[in-house]
């Protein structure tokens, strides 16, 4: 109960229906984290940066596809297409395997 739900991202397809009369019940605080105002967005960006270089957010869970800079239309195309297993892709400048698959190969 009395939990926090924030809603980051803008995902497509379908509308989604959420069951508002639980959420009241279970009394969570709803939070929009989208944002217009570019300084804000700069800020938090910022912030988020530091985050994963001082090494206090790992990204690496959420990477399930490592595409070199060369196949970048493959990396959208995961992206669009979502094959098995995928969760997020990126791509990578210099001497990374080329596979495009989970762990590299």
């Amino acid at each position: 109960m009395s939990g926090k739900v924030v809603l980051v991202g803008y995902h497509q397809g379908k509308p989604r229906e959420i069951p508002l009369g639980y959420w009241n019940w279970m009394a969570f605080q709803i939070v929009n984290g989208h944002f217009r105002e570019v300084a804000t967005i700069m800020r938090g960006m910022t912030m988020g940066m530091r985050l994963l270089t001082s090494g206090a957010v790992s990204t690496a869970p959420l990477v399930t596809h490592r595409f070199p800079l060369h196949r970048i239309g493959d990396a959208f195309s995961a992206a669009r297409n979502k094959p098995d297993g995928f969760v997020k892709a990126v791509v990578v400048v210099g001497d990374e395997d080329d596979s495009g698959t989970p762990g590299g190969g």
